[in-house]
Protein backbone atom coordinates (compact mmCIF):
# COMPACT_ATOMS: atom_id res chain seq x y z
CA UNK A 1 0.00 0.00 0.00
CA UNK A 2 1.34 3.52 -0.72
CA UNK A 3 2.10 5.76 2.47
CA UNK A 4 -0.37 8.15 2.99
CA UNK A 5 1.63 11.10 4.38
CA UNK A 6 2.96 11.41 0.22
CA UNK A 7 -1.29 12.33 -0.24
CA UNK A 8 -2.87 15.28 1.94
CA UNK A 9 -4.05 14.43 5.05
CA UNK A 10 -7.88 13.75 5.37
CA UNK A 11 -9.78 16.64 7.35
CA UNK A 12 -10.63 13.22 9.96
CA UNK A 13 -12.19 10.12 9.60
CA UNK A 14 -15.64 11.00 10.86
CA UNK A 15 -16.04 13.45 8.30
CA UNK A 16 -15.36 11.02 5.61
CA UNK A 17 -19.04 8.68 4.58
CA UNK A 18 -19.06 5.51 3.05
CA UNK A 19 -21.84 2.88 2.21
CA UNK A 20 -21.31 -0.48 3.73
CA UNK A 21 -23.10 -2.74 1.19
CA UNK A 22 -22.24 -5.75 3.99
CA UNK A 23 -23.23 -6.79 6.26
CA UNK A 24 -25.83 -4.44 7.49
CA UNK A 25 -26.45 -2.46 4.60
CA UNK A 26 -26.23 1.39 5.47
CA UNK A 27 -24.25 4.21 5.02
CA UNK A 28 -21.46 5.29 7.93
CA UNK A 29 -18.63 7.74 9.58
CA UNK A 30 -15.48 5.53 8.68
CA UNK A 31 -14.71 6.94 12.06
CA UNK A 32 -17.39 4.57 13.68
CA UNK A 33 -15.50 1.59 12.28
CA UNK A 34 -12.94 2.07 14.44
CA UNK A 35 -14.06 0.39 17.40
CA UNK A 36 -15.34 -2.44 15.34
CA UNK A 37 -11.80 -3.04 14.32
CA UNK A 38 -10.33 -3.07 17.93
CA UNK A 39 -12.13 -5.52 18.92
CA UNK A 40 -12.35 -7.81 15.78
CA UNK A 41 -8.58 -7.97 15.02
CA UNK A 42 -6.82 -10.67 15.15
CA UNK A 43 -4.46 -11.85 17.87
CA UNK A 44 -1.10 -11.90 17.07
CA UNK A 45 -0.98 -15.94 17.47
CA UNK A 46 -3.06 -16.00 14.78
CA UNK A 47 -1.13 -13.75 11.77
CA UNK A 48 -1.57 -10.23 10.60
CA UNK A 49 -4.31 -8.25 9.35
CA UNK A 50 -2.45 -7.18 5.92
CA UNK A 51 -4.05 -4.64 3.36
CA UNK A 52 -2.89 -3.98 0.04
CA UNK A 53 -4.68 -2.44 -3.14
CA UNK A 54 -5.50 -4.00 -6.92
CA UNK A 55 -6.56 -2.56 -9.94
CA UNK A 56 -9.98 -4.07 -11.51
CA UNK A 57 -7.49 -6.12 -13.79
CA UNK A 58 -5.35 -7.54 -10.75
CA UNK A 59 -2.36 -4.41 -11.00
CA UNK A 60 -1.07 -3.57 -7.56
CA UNK A 61 0.86 -0.94 -8.65
CA UNK A 62 0.03 1.79 -11.24
CA UNK A 63 2.95 3.78 -13.03
CA UNK A 64 5.36 1.59 -11.16
CA UNK A 65 3.64 2.31 -7.26
CA UNK A 66 0.34 1.59 -5.44
CA UNK A 67 -0.64 5.06 -4.77
CA UNK A 68 -2.07 5.95 -7.95
CA UNK A 69 -4.44 3.25 -7.60
CA UNK A 70 -5.51 4.68 -4.01
CA UNK A 71 -7.88 7.31 -3.21
CA UNK A 72 -8.57 9.62 0.25
CA UNK A 73 -10.94 7.48 1.46
CA UNK A 74 -8.72 4.25 0.95
CA UNK A 75 -5.76 6.16 2.47
CA UNK A 76 -8.13 7.28 5.57
CA UNK A 77 -8.91 3.46 6.05
CA UNK A 78 -5.13 2.81 5.83
CA UNK A 79 -4.71 5.37 8.70
CA UNK A 80 -7.39 3.85 10.82
CA UNK A 81 -5.87 0.49 10.68
CA UNK A 82 -2.61 1.71 11.60
CA UNK A 83 -3.98 3.56 14.33
CA UNK A 84 -5.90 0.21 15.97
CA UNK A 85 -2.33 -1.59 15.26
CA UNK A 86 0.68 -2.16 17.60
CA UNK A 87 2.91 -2.79 14.85
CA UNK A 88 3.35 -2.01 11.04
CA UNK A 89 5.21 -4.30 8.97
CA UNK A 90 6.49 -3.30 5.38
CA UNK A 91 9.11 -4.77 2.91
CA UNK A 92 12.09 -2.54 2.58
CA UNK A 93 11.72 -2.25 -1.04
CA UNK A 94 8.08 -1.30 -0.64
CA UNK A 95 9.40 1.63 2.13
CA UNK A 96 11.73 2.98 -0.96
CA UNK A 97 9.51 2.47 -4.04
CA UNK A 98 6.32 4.02 -2.45
CA UNK A 99 8.35 6.76 -0.93
CA UNK A 100 7.08 6.68 2.91
CA UNK A 101 8.55 8.71 5.44
CA UNK A 102 8.35 8.52 9.20
CA UNK A 103 5.34 6.45 9.62
CA UNK A 104 2.76 8.38 11.39
CA UNK A 105 -0.92 8.53 12.18
CA UNK A 106 -2.85 11.87 11.75
CA UNK A 107 -3.89 13.60 14.68
CA UNK A 108 -7.25 12.34 15.49
CA UNK A 109 -5.55 8.79 15.42
CA UNK A 110 -3.06 10.31 17.63
CA UNK A 111 -6.34 11.74 20.12
CA UNK A 112 -7.75 8.50 19.59
CA UNK A 113 -4.81 6.25 20.53
CA UNK A 114 -3.93 8.22 23.61
CA UNK A 115 -7.40 7.87 25.04
CA UNK A 116 -6.83 3.62 24.58
CA UNK A 117 -3.30 4.24 26.47
CA UNK A 118 -1.42 3.70 23.65
CA UNK A 119 1.82 5.06 22.04
CA UNK A 120 1.35 8.17 19.73
CA UNK A 121 2.56 6.18 16.71
CA UNK A 122 2.33 2.60 16.26
CA UNK A 123 6.17 0.62 15.38
CA UNK A 124 7.40 0.58 12.19
CA UNK A 125 9.00 -2.96 11.25
CA UNK A 126 11.32 -3.22 8.43
CA UNK A 127 11.69 -6.58 6.22
CA UNK A 128 15.30 -6.64 5.03
CA UNK A 129 17.22 -9.32 3.85
CA UNK A 130 20.53 -7.84 2.82
CA UNK A 131 19.95 -4.87 4.97
CA UNK A 132 20.50 -2.08 1.97
CA UNK A 133 19.53 0.77 3.79
CA UNK A 134 20.40 3.83 4.99
CA UNK A 135 20.02 5.66 8.58
CA UNK A 136 18.80 8.62 6.82
CA UNK A 137 16.62 7.00 4.73
CA UNK A 138 13.46 9.12 5.89
CA UNK A 139 11.48 6.00 7.17
CA UNK A 140 13.75 5.49 9.22
CA UNK A 141 15.40 8.90 10.39
CA UNK A 142 11.99 10.72 10.69
CA UNK A 143 10.12 7.94 12.68
CA UNK A 144 8.54 8.95 15.81
CA UNK A 145 9.22 5.92 17.27
CA UNK A 146 12.46 3.79 16.86
CA UNK A 147 11.51 1.39 14.45
CA UNK A 148 12.48 -2.35 14.11
CA UNK A 149 14.79 -4.12 11.43
CA UNK A 150 14.12 -7.45 11.29
CA UNK A 151 16.67 -9.57 9.11
CA UNK A 152 18.30 -12.95 8.81
CA UNK A 153 21.50 -14.59 10.53
CA UNK A 154 23.25 -13.70 7.09
CA UNK A 155 22.75 -10.01 7.19
CA UNK A 156 25.90 -8.02 6.73
CA UNK A 157 27.38 -7.40 10.15
CA UNK A 158 28.77 -3.52 9.25
CA UNK A 159 25.55 -3.17 8.27
CA UNK A 160 24.12 -4.30 11.57
CA UNK A 161 26.11 -1.71 13.32
CA UNK A 162 25.04 0.94 11.34
CA UNK A 163 21.69 0.81 11.33
CA UNK A 164 21.22 0.05 15.16
CA UNK A 165 22.13 3.88 15.78
CA UNK A 166 18.27 4.25 14.10
CA UNK A 167 16.65 1.43 14.89
CA UNK A 168 16.85 -2.06 16.34
CA UNK A 169 17.98 -4.64 14.66
CA UNK A 170 17.04 -7.43 15.55
CA UNK A 171 17.76 -11.53 13.72
CA UNK A 172 14.80 -13.33 13.47
CA UNK A 173 15.35 -15.94 11.02
CA UNK A 174 18.26 -18.71 10.21
CA UNK A 175 18.90 -17.58 6.58
CA UNK A 176 19.03 -14.82 4.38
CA UNK A 177 15.87 -12.71 5.91
CA UNK A 178 13.20 -12.67 8.36
CA UNK A 179 11.12 -15.84 9.00
CA UNK A 180 7.44 -14.61 9.28
CA UNK A 181 6.76 -17.38 12.31
CA UNK A 182 10.12 -15.68 14.02
CA UNK A 183 8.46 -12.48 13.37
CA UNK A 184 5.49 -13.14 15.00
CA UNK A 185 7.16 -14.83 18.20
CA UNK A 186 9.14 -11.80 18.37
CA UNK A 187 6.14 -9.59 18.02
CA UNK A 188 4.27 -11.33 20.55
CA UNK A 189 7.44 -11.51 22.71
CA UNK A 190 7.03 -7.64 22.99
CA UNK A 191 3.39 -7.57 24.07
CA UNK A 192 2.68 -6.71 20.36
CA UNK A 193 -0.52 -8.06 19.79
CA UNK A 194 -2.08 -6.20 16.42
CA UNK A 195 0.35 -6.54 13.70
CA UNK A 196 -0.63 -4.84 10.50
CA UNK A 197 1.06 -6.31 7.17
CA UNK A 198 1.36 -3.17 4.24
CA UNK A 199 3.34 -5.82 2.32
CA UNK A 200 5.35 -5.35 -0.41
CA UNK A 201 3.71 -8.26 -3.07
CA UNK A 202 6.93 -10.47 -1.88
CA UNK A 203 6.30 -9.99 1.84
CA UNK A 204 2.61 -10.97 1.57
CA UNK A 205 3.57 -14.30 -1.02
CA UNK A 206 5.98 -15.09 2.18
CA UNK A 207 3.29 -14.47 4.49
CA UNK A 208 1.01 -16.16 3.07
CA UNK A 209 3.15 -19.18 2.82
CA UNK A 210 4.00 -19.55 6.32
CA UNK A 211 -0.15 -18.87 7.36
CA UNK A 212 0.70 -15.82 8.82
CA UNK A 213 -1.98 -13.45 7.67
CA UNK A 214 -5.51 -14.25 9.42
CA UNK A 215 -7.23 -11.23 7.37
CA UNK A 216 -6.70 -9.67 4.32
CA UNK A 217 -8.19 -5.85 3.60
CA UNK A 218 -8.21 -5.04 -0.09
CA UNK A 219 -9.67 -2.42 -1.55
CA UNK A 220 -10.40 -2.48 -5.51
CA UNK A 221 -9.46 0.55 -7.28
CA UNK A 222 -12.60 1.84 -10.10
CA UNK A 223 -9.47 1.21 -12.87
CA UNK A 224 -7.73 -0.79 -15.47
CA UNK A 225 -3.91 -0.63 -15.36
CA UNK A 226 -2.84 -2.66 -17.89
CA UNK A 227 0.79 -3.06 -18.57
CA UNK A 228 2.86 -5.14 -16.87
CA UNK A 229 2.29 -4.76 -12.88
CA UNK A 230 2.75 -7.05 -10.23
CA UNK A 231 -0.32 -8.64 -8.53
CA UNK A 232 -0.66 -8.08 -5.11
CA UNK A 233 0.84 -11.55 -4.15
CA UNK A 234 2.85 -13.88 -6.50
CA UNK A 235 3.24 -17.27 -4.33
CA UNK A 236 3.38 -20.75 -5.71
CA UNK A 237 0.69 -22.28 -7.81
CA UNK A 238 -1.85 -24.72 -6.17
CA UNK A 239 -1.58 -22.77 -2.42
CA UNK A 240 -5.02 -21.38 -3.03
CA UNK A 241 -6.29 -21.11 0.57
CA UNK A 242 -10.40 -20.26 1.16
CA UNK A 243 -11.48 -16.53 2.64
CA UNK A 244 -14.44 -15.89 4.09
CA UNK A 245 -16.07 -12.22 3.19
CA UNK A 246 -16.38 -9.80 6.35
CA UNK A 247 -17.34 -6.91 4.89
CA UNK A 248 -17.97 -4.46 1.85
CA UNK A 249 -17.55 -0.99 1.99
CA UNK A 250 -18.01 1.59 -1.60
CA UNK A 251 -16.25 4.82 -2.41
CA UNK A 252 -17.60 6.00 -5.58
CA UNK A 253 -16.61 3.16 -7.89
CA UNK A 254 -13.84 2.17 -5.20
CA UNK A 255 -14.92 -1.40 -3.23
CA UNK A 256 -13.00 -2.01 -0.17
CA UNK A 257 -12.88 -5.80 0.80
CA UNK A 258 -12.38 -7.69 4.07
CA UNK A 259 -11.95 -11.30 4.14
CA UNK A 260 -10.56 -13.35 6.69
CA UNK A 261 -8.48 -16.48 5.57
CA UNK A 262 -9.11 -19.63 6.08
Amino acid sequence: MNDPQSHPEPSGHRAMLVDRLWPDPATVELGELREHYLAAWPDVADGAVAMMISSLDGSAQLDGVSGGLSSPVDQALMDLNRSVADVVVVGAGTLREEGYGGLRVSAGSVAWRRRQGLSDHPVLAVLSARLELRADDPFLAEAPVRPLILTGTEAPADAVRELAEVAEVVVAGDGPGADPVAVHQEFARRGMTRVLCEGGPSVLSQWFDAGRVAELHLSVAGALAGGAGQRIMHGRAGTARPAELLQVLRDGSMLMLRHRVG
